[in-house]
C-alpha cells in the first residue's frame, strides 16, 4: 500500500517511553524523558497542545488542575504563565522546541496531538514546520485519537507519518473506537490499547501494511503476548521494565 517508513533504522520492537519514565519521573517533563533515554527507550510518546499565546506546550490534560494543582486550562494561559507552574510540585512544563533540541535524533517521537476540533486547529502547521526545521521527519509519527487532526498533518505532509490512537473508552466516539479513524486519515500505524490487540485486529493490520504500537504496556508478560501477535512497538510507563523484557532475553 506504499506505507512511509516508520523510524528507519531502529529496532524492533520499539520500546516507546509513555510520557517518558513516568513510572517514576513527573509525566511529560524534561527529567521524565532524560530518564527514559538513560534506561534504554528508543523513543517517548509526549502530548502536546498550544497554549494561548501559540507556543506547543508539552502536557497531556486540557486542563492543569491534576498535573500542576493550579486551576486553568492550557488554551487560555500564556506560556509565561505556565512557564511558572511545576509538574507534580517538582519539574517545568516543557516547550515542544526544548525536547527536540536537547534530544534531537537520538530518540523517536510518538506525538499526540491533543484537541477536539473538526479540523484544522493551528497546532498541525506548527508542528509540521517544527519537525522539519530539525530534519526529524524520519523520527516522528505524529497521532492522535482525533481523525481530523491526524488528516490534517497528512494534507500538510507526506514525509511525516501518521498513526490512530483508540480505545473502548466510552470518551472515545463509538465509530471510532475500533479504529476506523484510520480510513480517514490513511494512517501509516495504528496505536490500539494493548487489550484491544487479539489475534484478529493484528491479522487485519498485517494485511494492510499498518504498523502497531499497543499502549499502555507495563507487564511483561502484556509486552511479549503483544510482540508475538505482530506489534511493532510497546509505549510504556516502565522502560525499563520493556527493555529487559524485550532486548534482554530475546523478547
Amino acid at each position: 500500500m506504499g506505507r512511509r517508513p516508520l523510524f528507519s533504522g531502529m529496532p524492533r520492537p520499539l520500546i516507546l517511553a509513555h510520557r517518558g519514565y513516568s513510572a517514576r519521573y513527573p509525566e511529560n517533563t524534561m527529567a521524565a524523558f532524560t530518564a527514559a533515554r538513560d534506561a534504554g527507550a528508543d523513543g517517548i510518546e509526549l502530548d502536546i497542545q498550544l497554549c494561548s499565546t501559540g507556543e506547543i506546550v508539552v502536557f497531556h490534560d486540557y486542563t492543569t488542575d491534576r498535573v500542576t494543582g493550579e486551576p486553568g486550562r492550557i488554551d487560555q494561559q500564556s506560556w509565561r504563565q505556565l512557564s511558572g507552574l511545576k509538574v507534580h510540585g517538582t519539574e517545568p512544563i516543557p516547550l515542544l522546541r526544548e525536547v527536540f533540541d536537547t534530544f534531537g535524533d537520538s530518540l523517536c517521537y510518538d506525538i499526540e496531538i491533543k484537541h477536539k476540533v473538526h479540523g484544522a486547529s493551528g497546532i498541525e502547521q506548527a508542528l509540521i514546520a517544527m519537525i522539519a526545521s530539525r530534519g526529524l521527519e524520519h523520527r516522528c509519527l505524529v497521532s492522535s485519537f482525533n481523525p481530523y487532526a491526524v488528516r490534517e498533518v497528512r494534507r500538510m505532509s507526506e514525509r511525516v507519518p501518521v498513526g490512530v490512537i483508540y480505545s473502548r473508552d466510552t470518551e472515545v466516539p463509538r465509530v471510532l473506537r475500533n479504529g476506523l479513524g484510520r480510513y480517514m486519515c490513511a494512517a501509516d500505524a495504528l496505536k490500539p490499547q494493548h487489550t484491544q490487540y487479539g489475534f484478529i485486529h493484528a491479522l487485519s493490520a498485517k494485511m494492510q501494511g499498518r504498523e502497531v504500537f499497543v499502549w499502555t504496556v507495563d507487564e511483561a508478560e502484556h509486552m511479549k503476548r503483544s510482540v508475538k501477535r505482530g506489534a511493532s512497538g510497546v509505549i510504556t510507563n516502565d522502560p525499563v521494565c520493556a527493555v529487559e523484557t524485550l532486548r534482554a532475553h530475546g523478547g
